[in-house]
């Protein structure tokens, strides 16, 4: 059986070929072959913004913004203030695994001594729109169930890593893969899935809707050889990697953009740079072979870089709105920007505040290389990609979505949101959960509660908020001023009007 990416085909001497990407799964030609369902030759959709003059209104009950209770994001007008005319754009999302703003040179944060060369990200900065205050949630899974949802843990119930297979994705929840891809566009996703993996009914390609996925269930033991699962529609099975994997993902992602018909959504979810820590085959980096972990992370780092270069000399950016997005940020102490106890799996800004930036169809090209300060957080990319592409959600379950549009094309015009939140919730469900940390920012103050119930407030406009703490671990009494207090009072009331229910 010869399996194809849908409608690739190619006659000669009255057989079909093997397409070029084949080997990479160890797929046998032979007489037959799979293709989705209505799509044929490979052919573009006719353009044009579906549901023109309409709207993608997401409902968020308890969690209103600004009290209006409900989101709306006019495809007309997204359309009018992009410039969009009747193309929908190919849409490429890139994922970066336990990567934090210090080592990415753009960002111009961190110690030099621990910035690898990431000169494919400073370059891809400069085609696009920098979001300085992007905030994903404080571990994988969440960040990846709230991109995919446009909703927060306390709703779709990921609050936390999903650990073996007690526990998926919903098949409730209506994807933002599932959203585009029944608006016509082919959906792939390459790499790490971590939504949970449950029977065959709780799959990337059933409850993530996408059509094609090659990839693992979560994270890996070993760069250099495991097993990956691979899904097409009809078909599914296991293959062995044969190849480094961060090299591994960009083969099959640039085998994908080639060869599917467009327009389609493809989501690179690279392993790296998670742990296990390693040295990357030479080739792809500058440090040698280290012994020392730090330096192995960011030799990690800069093969990540290398590889992501190759991917982007493969993307025509003139059709493609292409994002790359971390999902939360660093092992604290990995480095000295982020010390212990304050990046990945923490409610602080070094578990946040993570690289993120759009390029490429949508963003304004005479803004291109601007940093903006606007508020946004993991979940308003359902809003924002469905807006560009003009697809209009069926989803009937509350989203908590902000369309972040406007920004690629005034990146100095007002924020979208007014607020950003962040929450992790333990054990993974819907409650009751013993873990419960969340925080709510807005643009000059943040409010953390712990796990304890302690709160604190931090200043944002300080260079190191993390270490700008105004009050805590009460903010309330001899020690705090009124401004502190009520400023803390009233961030909690926002906080628990979003978060649904009333904290100790």
């Amino acid at each position: 059986m010869l399996v194809l990416w849908p409608g690739q085909r190619t006659a000669t001497r009255g057989r079909f070929h093997c397409p070029r990407w084949a080997h990479l799964f160890g797929a046998a030609c032979g007489e037959s072959f799979l293709t989705a369902p209505g799509r044929a030759n490979g052919a573009r959709r006719p353009g044009g913004l579906r549901g023109l003059g309409g709207e993608l209104s997401c409902s968020l009950g308890r969690r209103g913004i600004d009290g209006t209770g409900r989101m709306i994001a006019g495809i007309a007008l997204t359309a009018a203030l992009l410039g969009l005319g009747d193309k929908r754009p190919n849409i490429l999302v890139t994922i970066i695994d336990d990567v934090g703003r210090d080592v990415v040179d753009f960002y111009g944060v961190g110690a030099v001594e621990e910035q690898p060369p990431t000169p494919s990200m400073d370059s891809f900065a400069t085609k696009g729109i920098t979001f300085r205050n992007f905030w994903s949630m404080a571990t994988c899974s969440p960040t990846r169930a709230c991109f995919l949802t446009g909703r927060y843990p306390s709703r779709h119930g990921l609050g936390a890593i999903v650990i073996g297979d007690s526990i998926t994705l919903s098949e409730d929840e209506y994807t933002l893969a599932e959203a585009l891809r029944d608006d016509g566009y082919t959906t792939a996703l390459l790499g790490k899935w971590h939504l949970g993996w449950k029977y065959d009914r709780f799959t990337p390609q059933i409850v993530g809707g996408f059509d094609w996925f090659s990839g693992t269930r979560g994270n890996i033991g070993d760069f250099f050889q495991h097993t990956e699962n691979v899904t097409f529609p009809g078909t599914s099975f296991t293959t062995r990697t044969t190849s480094y994997d961060t090299t591994w993902i960009t083969d099959l992602a640039i085998s994908a953009i080639s060869s599917l018909p467009e327009p389609w959504f493809v989501v690179v979810s690279y392993h790296a740079a998670h742990k296990p820590l390693h040295v990357p085959p030479q080739e792809l980096h500058s440090q040698g072979e280290p012994t020392d972990k730090t330096i192995q992370f960011l030799a990690m780092v800069e093969a990540l870089d290398t590889e992501f270069g190759r991917l982007l000399d493969a993307v025509d950016l003139s059709d493609t709105t292409a994002v790359l997005m971390g999902d939360n940020g660093p092992v604290s102490g990995r480095t000295q920007y982020v010390p212990a106890g304050r990046g990945k799996s923490t409610t602080f800004e070094g578990g946040l505040n993570v690289p993120m930036v759009v390029a490429g169809y949508g963003v304004n090209p005479r803004h291109v290389g601007v940093q903006t300060e606007a508020l946004v957080d993991a979940t308003d990319f359902y809003a924002t990609l469905l807006g560009l592409a003009g697809v209009r959600s069926k989803e009937a379950l509350e989203l908590d979505s902000v369309n972040f549009a406007p920004v690629l094309r005034n990146p100095w015009g007002p924020s979208p949101r007014s607020w950003i939140y962040a929450e992790r919730l333990k054990p993974v469900g819907l409650g009751p959960w013993n873990i419960v940390q969340v925080a709510i920012r807005e643009a000059d103050r943040k409010l953390r509660i712990d796990g304890e119930g302690d709160r604190f407030l931090y200043d944002m406009t300080s260079s190191d908020p993390d270490n700008a703490q105004l009050c805590g671990p009460a903010c309330s009494g001899f020690n705090t001023t009124p401004a502190d207090q009520a400023r803390a009072d009233a961030l909690q009331a926002l906080l628990e009007s979003v978060f649904g229910f009333a904290l100790p």
